[in-house]
């Protein structure tokens, strides 16, 4: 089975602004009108061109995978209501409950 990462993140903790806002990293989800839909994740984003073809060559396969992320972007995207990003089952990296 292949790994993919697909969100970025920032090992020394500096992702977000001051307001806690984490745009810049997936700000190009959002900055065209190529219709993308991830697997099992109810949202539709709307990419560039260049970004789509990077979007549908490198995360096509993602359908039900696993997924791992970050206690604070569980907390940002409230858990996805439930459905995380690739239909899978989620694992949340934190030192909290």
């Amino acid at each position: 089975m292949p790994v993919t990462a697909s969100f970025c993140m920032s090992l020394d903790g500096f992702v977000a602004d001051e307001d806690g806002n984490v745009g810049p990293l997936f700000d190009w989800y959002f900055n065209g009108d190529v219709e993308i839909t991830p697997p099992g994740y109810p949202i539709t984003y709307r990419m560039s061109e260049a970004s789509a073809q990077y979007w549908n060559s490198e995360f096509a396969h993602i359908d039900g995978a696993a997924f791992v992320c970050g206690r604070r972007v569980f907390d940002y995207t409230k858990g996805w209501g439930g459905i995380p990003p690739t239909g899978g089952p989620a694992f949340v990296v934190t030192h909290r409950p």
